[in-house]
């Protein structure tokens, strides 16, 4: 053991009993947990040192299979959020078979989680990938905020071979499926069409506060459905619409963007990223004008006709959103005419504690991605 590991594990420093996260990764790149190398030992010395139940969270950064994560974990049922980066199969082993006679101990582990990320790797067909998320979700009763994370820059299923999905799914007809109460769903890198139905199940999305779309395919399909079963989407604050770069969305892609951003009448903040598709419509945004705070409009400068806002159509936004507070444009080529003529439509609040600040000032950020 190291000089600097000896005293950081000494229980006279007094460190370890003021741990509550743990950020674990390795610098020289992705790679597998190895429990038996000089690292795997020094972090189960670590964890293994700190006082029982005193760990809120941990985020692992190396691929890691689902039973050492576990048992490193162990001795801390207080854990409020789990965030590992891909969780691979020993061996390609069964899931149930390792974790079957464990139960006693890893049910309390996960029984306090609130915030988990669940990486959905099917890009080296592992047979237990999303069996591997079914018992995740299943046993993180009071989960609130979740982020299923596919494999990039494909775009993983939900579901394997129509044999399973991520959900613990399919489920028989007139089977009670047990139903996610999120705050916030984070569905970043995925496939959404395929297991549509199970989504759509397996969460209440009338509740949500957040909910980030982030470079999946099929987002229409998943979108549409989305607005049809929660056609005013009251509770939504912060929505986050990014779409895959390749191929450019499809015109029914940026439809359904503008058709959920109207549906969502309570909307503070807001980040839409059309891709290589045509630019958003302002007039979705009419509905906002008294809760907007924050919005950002991007696309990607490398289509054949980027586009663009023009003066007046921000002009017009800005009007409908009085109280908005931050306003970003990042897209390439700008088209903004007399710009000057928004700035007086366009006021922030001064910064508490800095007297230099004027009572009011305008701001407007415009960023231009080279082509």
């Amino acid at each position: 053991m190291s000089g600097e590991l000896a005293c950081f594990l000494s229980p006279d420093n007094g460190v370890l009993a003021h741990v509550r996260y743990i950020d674990i990764y390795r610098s020289s790149g992705i790679a597998e947990f190895d429990p038996i190398s000089d690292f795997g030992l020094a972090v189960k010395l670590i964890i293994g040192a700190l006082p029982r139940n005193c760990l809120l969270g941990i985020r692992f950064g190396l691929k890691i299979d689902m039973f050492t994560l576990l048992s490193l974990l162990q001795s801390q049922q207080s854990l409020e959020a789990i965030e590992p980066r891909k969780i691979v199969s020993k061996d390609n082993s069964s899931l149930d078979l390792s974790l079957a006679t464990h139960g006693s101990w890893v049910t309390p582990t996960l029984h306090n989680v609130r915030k988990l990320r669940v990486p959905i790797d099917d890009s080296d067909n592992d047979k237990n990938a999303h069996k591997n998320s079914a018992y995740l979700l299943k046993d993180t009763p009071n989960l609130r905020s979740l982020c299923l994370k596919g494999a990039y820059p494909i775009a993983s299923l939900l579901d394997h071979t129509n044999e399973h999905d991520a959900f613990g799914g399919p489920y028989p007809d007139g089977a009670v499926v047990p139903t996610l109460q999120l705050d916030d769903l984070v569905l970043q890198w995925l496939d959404l069409s395929p297991s549509l139905a199970s989504l759509l199940a397996c969460i209440n999305f009338s509740g949500l506060r957040e909910l980030k779309v982030d470079e999946c395919r099929n987002i229409a399909a998943f979108v549409n459905a989305l607005v049809a079963e929660v056609p005013q989407a009251t509770m939504l604050r912060k929505l986050k619409i990014a779409v895959h770069r390749r191929p450019a969305p499809s015109q029914g892609d940026i439809q359904a963007m503008e058709a959920v951003v109207f549906s969502a009448p309570s909307l503070e903040w807001v980040w839409l990223d059309v891709g290589r598709g045509r630019a958003l419509n302002v007039s979705c945004l009419a509905g906002h004008g008294k809760s907007l705070r924050n919005l950002t409009l991007m696309a990607c400068s490398k289509s054949q006709q980027p586009p663009h806002y023009t003066s007046s159509e921000l002009d017009k936004l800005l009007n409908q959103a009085p109280n908005l507070e931050t306003l970003a444009i990042d897209l390439c080529p700008v088209s903004l005419g007399h710009a000057l003529l928004l700035g007086a439509k366009f006021k922030l609040p001064a910064q508490d504690g800095d007297e230099s600040t004027l009572s009011e000032f305008t701001a407007l950020m415009v960023c231009s991605l080279p082509p």
